[in-house]
């Protein structure tokens, strides 16, 4: 068990390397009792695609994003339960990915109509900024990379925060946008890490394409569904580092 991690009154700043520790950390968390966070990522998929199912023939695009929306939260507010039970109390157990539709059901929602109402606001104001300066790549290169960055900085230790500190939702976003603002350069050394991995492995695969097996491709779309699988696994431990190390008096290094 570890140190008992208590909120700080202030987020703190990282330096631009705890991006690569906040990666590095949530990649080596995903890997601890690796069967039991496939089987939650499983199970999390498969409430996720049958409810897109029974609501695939809803006429109202707002309460098909709402409801997708609600459940994506949800079902990762309980990773993060999961998380902090398994770095914490070495306890994991199934049940506590539907920890989000038990304990906050209702702060869920509220956060899910804000967040909804948020990123509209943010879209629109963008859309409408590129449409009295003209549409071009500088004006691209700097509006979409500051909305993304917006939208981005109100959810991701939101969900965390409220989970875990039983934060009320629009002080879960203001802090959760507050603590990213003070630490913008580990955040990007973060997505620079992430999108040169990404962009690297796709290259290598079509570099390879042409001499690869039909056994070796088979093999390599085994793993690219297995890391698909663990992605939300990992999403909610680079949510959980973040929040520690931001946010709390326990940094994970």
């Amino acid at each position: 068990m570890e140190n008992e991690v208590q909120l700080l009154d202030k987020a703190a700043s990282r330096p631009f390397s705890d991006g690569w520790v906040w990666i590095k950390k949530a990649f080596g968390l995903s890997q601890e009792r690796a069967g039991k966070w496939l089987l939650m990522s499983v199970i999390m998929c498969l409430c996720i695609g049958l409810c897109g199912f029974f609501l695939y023939d809803v006429s109202i695009n707002i309460l098909r994003e709402f409801i997708a929306i609600f459940l994506l939260l949800s079902f990762t507010g309980g990773l993060v339960v999961s998380m902090a039970s398994l770095i914490e109390e070495d306890d994991l157990a199934t049940s506590y990915l539907f920890a989000g539709f038990q304990y906050k059901f209702l702060q869920l929602l509220f956060l899910s109509i804000c967040l909804i109402l948020i990123s509209g606001i943010l879209n629109g104001l963008g859309y409408m900024i590129l449409m009295a300066v003209g549409i071009n790549i500088m004006t691209l290169a700097v509006i979409v990379p500051i909305v993304f960055f917006i939208s981005f900085s109100i959810s991701w230790l939101a969900l965390p925060l409220m989970m875990l500190q039983d934060i009320k939702p629009l002080t879960a976003i203001k802090m959760s946008f507050l603590g990213s603002l003070k630490n913008i350069l580990p955040i990007l050394c973060a997505f620079l890490i992430f999108i040169l991995a990404i962009g690297g492995f796709v290259m290598l695969i079509i570099s390879l394409a042409d001499i690869l097996s039909d056994r070796t491709v088979s093999k390599i779309r085994f793993l690219v569904l297995v890391l698909l699988l663990t992605a939300p696994i990992i999403n909610a431990a680079f949510m959980y580092v973040g929040y520690r190390n931001i946010w709390t008096n326990v940094p994970m290094e």
